[in-house]
């Protein structure tokens, strides 16, 4: 019978790579793409609140690049700040800062907390919970005013 905490060590571990994850997107556009190609399941769901959910890597990376373009986007650095686990679901607090090709940051401080549901040492759903106003600046959002928010 296994003990304790052996029988805590997949939750462990599953903590541990979403955590990885986050470190390895580095701080360039191609390090984040090696780290969604390492971490992400071939099959994964990707959701961002007030964005469309898209499935399967190839998809992912097709959106993740059309909206780099979009806003100019070079890096992502997310700080975990708090995580919790069940099996295979891992629930993360963090803080993300966006950093554009140029250098200028984008978004200082991003509050998020994300979903991630992790099986065979990939994540095959991910889903993220913010508030997008914090960067509707960077994709010419409507302000209700019908002119384009330009902060």
């Amino acid at each position: 019978m296994p003990s304790p905490s052996d029988a805590s060590h997949p939750k462990k571990d599953n903590e541990d790579l979403v955590v990885r994850f986050f470190a390895d997107m580095g701080d360039s556009y191609a390090q984040m793409c090696v780290a969604f190609d390492r971490y992400l399941a071939d099959d994964c769901v990707w959701a961002n609140q007030g964005l469309p959910e898209v499935r399967g890597k190839a998809r992912i990376f097709e959106f993740l690049r059309d909206f780099a373009d979009q806003i100019g986007l070079e890096s992502v650095n997310g700080q975990v700040y708090n995580i919790a686990s069940a099996g295979p679901v891992v629930l993360t607090e963090r803080h993300e800062r966006w950093t554009g090709a140029d250098g200028k940051i984008l978004v200082e401080s991003l509050p998020v907390m994300g979903t991630f549901e992790v099986e065979d040492g990939r994540i095959r759903a991910w889903r993220d919970y913010f508030d997008p106003t914090r960067f509707a600046h960077l994709v010419g959002a409507d302000n209700g005013d019908g002119a384009e928010d330009a902060r």
